[in-house]
């Protein structure tokens, strides 16, 4: 990278091929159409693998190649700044992303495929905060420390909430036979616990307090607002309105709508105890988030190489 002025095109080409590999593995915007659809059709223990261990690799890889390896490229994604490196590809990635895969899902009629599409969403969120990480707005470059911080928040917080939530889908659909929207129909009356558990998870992902999720987005919204990208942030938290829409609909079906068949949904012992844990999590991360904060430093420490 010593000589990135006479061979800027080379690693401008090399950026963009990692970017878009690595973006595939995300499910970014425009490398996202297989994700829908294998969503839907894996099985649910597969489709949560992919939803959180798959994405969480990927992210890893993409900080750490692009902030330790591409640094000096980070540019701005400031618009005072007139843009530049590889932070406003990834300002424009996801701006794309979350925005797409918001209003997609809310058309959708099968919870897990609607699932599938609020990923993608959060996938943009996630380049919000990576783009926090290293979006310099003065002259050479500042790395943020805090921008790390909230971006390995956001991947602790979404990985416990799409595990529950993709859990508790699982749960349901082993007994219902099916995993559309309608199969959640009066799930309150067939098995109240697993609603709760159901509705703390849906909730987080739409950011509510005070659960985790709301930190970790209001976290990656600050770290976009102190890198300069503001008009991000601000698509961001628009984002983040439409997205109740089709949260909504999940609650509204299982609390609002009466129940296709009477019959209890009776949760396993090991798949009940997972989801309990992971609500505890959930909870905790937001009522808490303080508590959690040292031991996220340090990992951010172990991810900055430190």
């Amino acid at each position: 990278l010593g000589q990135a002025g006479t061979n800027s095109n080379l690693l401008y080409l090399a950026l963009i091929f990692i970017i878009s590999g690595l973006g595939y593995k995300v499910a970014v915007v425009p490398f996202h159409s297989w994700s829908p659809d294998v969503y839907q059709g894996a099985p649910t223990p597969v489709t949560a693998f992919l939803s959180t261990a798959s994405k969480t690799a990927g992210f890893v890889l993409l900080y750490r190649v692009l902030v330790n390896g591409f640094g000096p490229l980070a540019g701005s994604a400031a618009v005072a700044s007139g843009f530049g490196g590889w932070t406003s590809i990834l300002a424009f990635i996801a701006f794309l992303t979350m925005t797409y895969g918001n209003l997609a899902a809310i058309t959708q009629t099968n919870a897990k495929r609607l699932l599938a599409y609020s990923s993608i969403a959060h996938a943009g969120f996630l380049l919000l905060g990576l783009i926090g990480v290293y979006a310099p707005g003065s002259p050479g470059g500042q790395f943020s420390q805090f921008g790390v911080q909230s971006l390995v928040y956001y991947l602790i917080a979404y990985t416990f909430t799409n595990l529950g939530a993709f859990g508790a889908l699982a749960a349901i659909s082993r007994v219902v036979g099916g995993d559309d929207l309608s199969d959640l129909n009066g799930l309150y009356k067939r098995n109240l616990g697993l609603a709760v558990l159901m509705a703390v998870f849906v909730l987080s992902l739409a950011g509510i307090p005070p659960l985790s999720g709301f930190w970790a987005k209001f976290m990656v919204f600050q770290a976009g607002w102190e890198s300069g990208a503001i008009w991000l942030v601000v698509v961001a938290v628009l984002n983040t309105i439409i997205s109740l829409y089709y949260y909504l609909r999940l609650l509204k079906a299982m609390f609002m709508h009466e129940p296709l068949t009477e019959e209890r949904i009776n949760v396993p012992a090991g798949i009940n105890f997972s989801l309990v844990v992971s609500a505890l999590i959930v909870f905790f991360m937001g009522l808490l988030p303080n508590f959690f904060l040292p031991a996220i430093n340090s990992v951010t420490q172990i991810a900055s190489g430190g």
